[in-house]
């Protein structure tokens, strides 16, 4: 979830550095190739997206810092139980004429 919101973050940051502000900039021009309404209406409220998402994001990284992890162990050894309890069950099921959902054979 914070790697979704650095992109969208860098996105945004686009959005306004490489679009808005150069049209906002071209709108004053003596040859505007659109107007400062248009620009407006075009990207409306970005910035202020733009800004509440940084607060977001950053409240986000400062939480997931204090967030609790749970270490599992190593992942051969998961997949070795994992492995060799799904053994057990097939043995059993052999043992009791069951099929793979529980059902009599």
């Amino acid at each position: 979830m914070v790697e979704e919101e650095e992109e969208y973050l860098k996105q945004l940051d686009i959005i306004v550095s490489c679009f808005l502000r150069p049209l906002r900039m071209a709108a004053c021009s003596q040859k505007p190739p659109c107007t400062h309404e248009d620009v407006n209406s075009i990207f409306l409220n970005v910035e202020t997206i733009l800004f509440l998402h940084q607060i977001f994001y950053k409240g986000l990284s400062t939480r997931m810092e204090s967030w609790p992890t749970l270490a599992l162990g190593k992942p051969q050894y998961i997949y070795n139980q994992v492995v060799r309890e799904n053994n057990i069950w097939k043995q059993m099921a052999d043992r009791d004429g069951l099929d793979s959902a529980g059902v009599n054979l």
